[in-house]
């Protein structure tokens, strides 16, 4: 069965509930969080500024992949 609540208790459990609906609530970040997203914001801006398409970049990923397969076909003929 259910039971009958008096209007006075109805109203202070809805104005409970509503207060908890807008409660704001506040966090705070620790150190680490901060200095994470202090590393991100630089790293965004770095990714920002440095957006163009040289060919410098280009021609140093190509020497520096050459020199990785260098290395790996060096390393595998001094195993035979």
């Amino acid at each position: 069965m259910e039971k009958i609540l008096p209007l006075s208790r109805i109203r202070k459990e809805f104005i409970q509930l509503r207060n908890i609906k807008n409660k704001q609530y506040r966090y705070t970040m620790s150190e680490y969080a901060v200095e994470i997203e202090r590393m991100t914001v630089k790293l965004e801006n770095l990714f920002m500024d440095s957006g163009n398409l040289s060919m410098n970049y280009f021609v140093r990923t190509e020497n520096a992949l050459n020199e990785m397969e260098q290395t790996k076909t060096s390393g595998t003929e001094s195993c035979k």
